[in-house]
């Protein structure tokens, strides 16, 4: 297993040791550790990473490439995924469901997360800097001929899809919308921020689901 990080995140307190010690189970290529609050498809069944700590299949789109973990099987087919050079930006290549990588390798999502990028930290929680130009995303230009490719692929799956609605439906019941939690490093807590992070899953309360 090896850890891939970008060079402005925070970790959350005792990540070194739970990195060192944890295991991904044989069901995971990638597991990406790192969350910034956006809504995520999650299977129901998880694995043990550590105590207090699971992964589960993640089913729907989660940018963000600032933290994840990578087996070695998991890298093996991500090199052959990624043929000569990848096609776009790496976290929609690694965690949009529209490419392969999704689609051919088991990506996992760790719940509490252990990442967070620091620019989305306010200013005075972190003194990391970064060579990242804040606000800046680097773009890549698609070929023609690879944009073509791209969305009739996508079209052809959309229509692959059809005859298979109402089976995976039920298959669609099995997974659940969460707001996947991420630990707040000891340095950063505020008066206004709770020591008990929310829990993968729906609200308790009916009144916070409708918002």
């Amino acid at each position: 297993m090896v850890a891939i990080f970008e060079d402005d995140i925070v970790l959350a307190e005792g990540a070194g040791a739970l990195l060192s010690t944890g295991n991904i189970h044989t069901m995971a290529d990638l597991v990406k550790i790192e969350s910034h609050g956006q809504p995520v498809l999650l299977s129901r069944r998880g694995f043990t990473f550590a105590e207090g700590y699971r992964h589960h299949r993640l089913s729907s789109l989660h940018l963000g490439s600032a933290g994840y973990l990578l087996t070695k099987d998991g890298a093996i087919q991500l090199l052959a995924l990624a043929e000569s050079r990848v096609p776009c930006q790496i976290d929609h290549f690694l965690f949009d469901p529209s490419f392969p990588v999704m689609r051919y390798m088991k990506v996992h999502q760790m719940v509490p997360a252990l990442v967070k990028q620091g620019r989305l930290l306010p200013t005075w929680a972190s003194a990391l800097g970064s060579t990242i130009r804040d606000g800046v995303r680097p773009t890549t230009r698609l070929a023609p001929s690879l944009k073509i490719r791209r969305e009739a692929m996508r079209l052809i799956q959309q229509l692959a899809a059809l005859p298979k609605t109402i089976p995976s439906a039920v298959r669609y019941v099995r997974l659940r919308l969460n707001h996947v939690p991420h630990i707040v490093p000891a340095h950063c807590r505020t008066a206004e921020t709770p020591l008990d992070m929310e829990t993968a899953g729906a609200p308790a309360d009916p009144a916070k689901a409708t918002r």
